[in-house]
């Protein structure tokens, strides 16, 4: 009697573990245990090989990247969105595979939630997501694609990373040959573009056109105006802004105010008979340019200029900001003959054209003062002349010049 119950109770253990090891096979074949996906999160980044911790005998697991895709955009998921997430494992000569893979924060907390799909199943309460038995066959020749829906995390999760383990089997209805792969997929939390920028000119002077450019290149819409390029051109003053919108959301610049400034007044000049000067009659800061027959007249910038020589003189004035008025009349110099406004001819001089040397001859009893000025009426020496002849010599330089005496032009110099 005895040892009928010890027979007995061998035959049922020989059941149970006959049992375990039916359920572990029928197990794996039907979906993988929770926790294999190979996660460095999680049970020493295990996976089926057993090598790492599974039950699959054979030459390891072997990571390979670009098993794991996705269509979140690339600027990252949107909270709340719900994307389509593939998985494709391949291996020459195998028919037959299975897989594992959890969506992971960076802390290793469950990203998200998975839904299943024909082929797949949840388990792990909802962390893992595996084959089912209908999902192991090959759907292309030694390939294997499982496509599933994932709702992304709420805002603020940060980064998420996919991580799947992957089983290519030889069908011999145990766990030697079998190759084991692993993968991962990173997709960072979408952000709103940063706000554009505006580059440009905020202020313009009228009747002129300003060109307004963004940083952005796409997604573009200009307001006011509704334009959608890189940089506009606008002759209106007002606000502007710029909205840039791509698959993560909408950003919009900081207000960029234009205006345009008024041209100053076309300024009249006139002879000063006094100064010897063709002066401005506009009242305010300005900065002038003057011209001679046409010609810019270098370092010309106040509001009057010496006459030095006979010809046509025109003027603009500018604001600060660089504005510039029209061309003012001109006034011709070549009708006022210079020696009207000599009372006497104090003196005389030659030779002219001169090589740098020569004689001035001082008509008066006294003590004579003359300039010698260049061509923009600066002084360029002071001449003290004693009655009669004074012989001068080392000048200036070669060029024209002008000698003038009590402010009055009476003389031009030429040295060569």
């Amino acid at each position: 009697m005895k040892n009928a119950i010890w027979l007995f109770a061998a035959v049922l253990l020989v059941q149970i573990i006959t049992s375990i090891n039916v359920v572990d096979v029928h197990s794996n074949n039907a979906g993988a245990n929770a926790g294999y996906t190979g996660s460095p999160n999680e049970f020493n980044s295990r996976t089926c090989a057993s090598q790492n911790g599974g039950c699959h005998s054979g030459g390891g697991t072997t990571f390979q990247q670009g098993m794991i895709t996705s269509n979140v955009p690339e600027c990252g998921y949107t909270p709340g969105e719900t994307y389509t997430i593939t998985l494709t494992v391949s291996s020459a000569g195998k028919n037959e595979f299975g897989f594992s893979v959890s969506p992971q924060l960076d802390g290793g907390a469950t990203a998200g939630s998975m839904i299943s799909t024909t082929g797949t199943q949840l388990n792990g309460s909802g962390r893992y997501l595996t084959h089912t038995a209908a999902g192991t066959a090959e759907s292309s020749p030694n390939t294997r694609v499982w496509t599933f829906s994932w709702i992304a995390p709420p805002a603020g999760s940060g980064n998420v990373t996919f991580y799947a383990a992957f089983n290519a089997s030889n069908n011999n209805n145990g766990s030697s040959g079998d190759l084991i792969f692993n993968s991962n997929l990173s997709i960072f939390e979408g952000l709103q573009p940063e706000p554009p920028a505006i580059f440009g000119n905020s202020s313009a002077c009228v009747g002129s056109i300003v060109n307004l450019s963004t940083n952005y290149t796409s997604g573009i819409v200009w307001s006011p105006g509704n334009q959608s390029s890189q940089a506009i051109e606008t002759t209106t003053p007002g606000t502007y802004q710029v909205t840039v919108t791509n698959e993560c959301g909408t950003s919009t610049s900081a207000p960029f105010d234009l205006s345009f400034e008024p041209i100053p007044p076309t300024p009249t000049i006139d002879f000063n008979i006094g100064s010897n000067r063709i002066e401005s009659n506009l009242i305010g800061d300005y900065i002038y340019t003057w011209y001679i027959d046409g010609v810019l007249v270098p370092d010309s910038v106040s509001s009057s200029i010496y006459v030095t020589v006979p010809g046509i003189y025109t003027a603009t004035a500018s604001s600060a900001s660089g504005c510039e008025s029209l061309l003012s009349q001109p006034f011709n110099t070549i009708v006022i003959s210079v020696y009207d406004f000599l009372q006497e001819s104090t003196f005389d001089f030659y030779p002219n054209p001169s090589s740098g040397e020569i004689n001035i001859h001082n008509n008066q009893a006294s003590i004579l003062q003359i300039q010698l000025l260049d061509q923009l009426g600066r002084e360029i020496q002071l001449i003290k002349l004693l009655p009669g002849d004074n012989f001068i010599s080392a000048l200036a330089p070669p060029g024209l010049y002008y000698l003038s005496n009590q402010d009055k032009v009476v003389r031009k110099l030429i040295i060569y």
